[in-house]
């Protein structure tokens, strides 16, 4: 991974927990951005910083877990928000740490919660829609979700 000094790049960590499932973590009703919104772990790369430097530091943030390994590259993907176009990088990562109590922001987040089946995913996709924010997240939650499968438990 380069080096960017782009403040419109964003990293994206899709964590996978032992038995393949995905976490996600849901932003405030008061939040400034995604208000209300089930969102990934992830957020701006730094100037000077790697997306991997980008990741570790943002799962580091959000949840306070040390990142581990990076399972699969999932792609990168572009978004609109606030008129500007963002780039995100995503993975399939894992990570140490007490899975079942993370370190939330709670001037950011409300809530977590582990999604193991597509059903699931499909109550993400709801909510989100519901709130006018479409199906990125759901849709990137079901590619992590498919390779967390492949991998295997």
């Amino acid at each position: 991974m380069t080096k960017t000094e782009s403040t419109r790049t964003t990293a994206a960590a899709l964590i996978r927990r032992y038995d393949g499932a995905i976490f996600l973590q849901r932003r405030r009703m008061d939040a400034v951005n995604l208000a209300g919104a089930w969102d990934v772990v992830g957020g701006k790369v730094d100037p000077g910083e790697t997306v991997l430097e980008a990741l570790e530091r943002e799962t580091r943030e959000e949840t306070g877990w040390e990142l581990t390994a990076v399972i699969s590259d999932l792609g990168h993907h572009e978004f609109r928000l606030h008129g500007s176009t963002w780039t995100e990088y995503c993975y399939l990562v894992e990570v140490r740490g007490e899975l079942e109590f993370p370190q939330l922001e709670m001037d950011k987040y409300s809530e977590f919660q582990w999604f193991a089946t597509f059903d699931a995913i499909r109550r993400v996709q709801g909510d989100n829609c519901a709130l006018g924010y479409g199906e990125y997240i759901s849709r990137l939650v079901s590619l992590a979700l498919t390779e967390s499968q492949k991998v295997g438990l």
